[in-house]
Order: C-alpha cells, then sequence, then structure tokens
C-alpha cells in the first residue's frame, strides 16, 4: 500500500486505487499502463510505475485547494448587497427607535404639564380635549 504524491499516467503494473478523496467513489479502481492517477490516490495491492504530469501547484490537488480557498473568501454579489443594505438599514432603524423614544418622552411630558387643562386621569385625551376647549368657550361669554 501507498500513496502516489502527483498526478500522472501509469506507464507499468497493474493495481486497484483508492481516489476517494477526489472523485468521492468509494471503491478502488483498477489501474493500468494509460490509466490516469491523481495525486493523494492510495495503491491498495501491486507496484505501480507512474510518468508523472502534473506536479505541485498543477497538480490536481493544489487547484482543488485553490478553488475551494477562492469560494470560501468571495461573495456571492447577492450577498454582498445585503451587507451594504444591513450596513445603512439596521443603523436607520436605530436611529429612528431612538427619536420615537425621544418624542413620546416629549408627549407625555408636554401632556403631564397639561392635566389641569385636559381633565381628570383616566379619560380620553380627545375626548377631555374638546371638554377644555368648551369650558373655556362657555367661562369667555
Amino acid at each position: 500500500m501507498g500513496e502516489a504524491p502527483v498526478d500522472g499516467v501509469v506507464i507499468d503494473g497493474k493495481s486497484s486505487a483508492d481516489e476517494s478523496f477526489i472523485i468521492s467513489e468509494s471503491m478502488p479502481m483498477v489501474k493500468k499502463p494509460g490509466s490516469t492517477v491523481v495525486g493523494g490516490y492510495i495503491n491498495h495491492k501491486r507496484v505501480l510505475i507512474i510518468k508523472a504530469t502534473h506536479v505541485g501547484n498543477e497538480s490536481t490537488l493544489s487547484q482543488t485547494v485553490r478553488l475551494v480557498e477562492k469560494a470560501r473568501t468571495n461573495r456571492a454579489p447577492i450577498q454582498q448587497l445585503a451587507d451594504k443594505i444591513a450596513g445603512y438599514f439596521v443603523p436607520c432603524v436605530i436611529g429612528l427607535s431612538f427619536v420615537i423614544l425621544g418624542v413620546w418622552i416629549a408627549v407625555e411630558y408636554v401632556l403631564e404639564r397639561n392635566a389641569h387643562l385636559i381633565g381628570p386621569l383616566g379619560c380620553n385625551e380627545v375626548e377631555s380635549l374638546i371638554r377644555a376647549v368648551k369650558r373655556r368657550d362657555v367661562s369667555s361669554r
């Protein structure tokens, strides 16, 4: 048993080889003269003489690793758009919530300060305001 360090073509010998890590085939494949092998395959039985065709950065395994790294670092255009929108959307929502909180506090403050004009607590604010206006009209006559 052994591993081939490079991609190549079998020149002599016949054996079964496990290339499952690169092609996902669980069954060993028979390799004979003229068959191609991928670097890192596991040779199960006999000796194979291989002529190297691709070594180092040109090997199938190196190219696969490079493609996976590229895929992990690059984002899809739709993901970039979503990130850009989220960069504006989230701060706007947080800012708007603070503005609404400020308005709410201001309105409550004004209503509390003018409670004597509106009427007893617990009444509907609009009805109380109408009653207060009517009282002013009646008292001014």
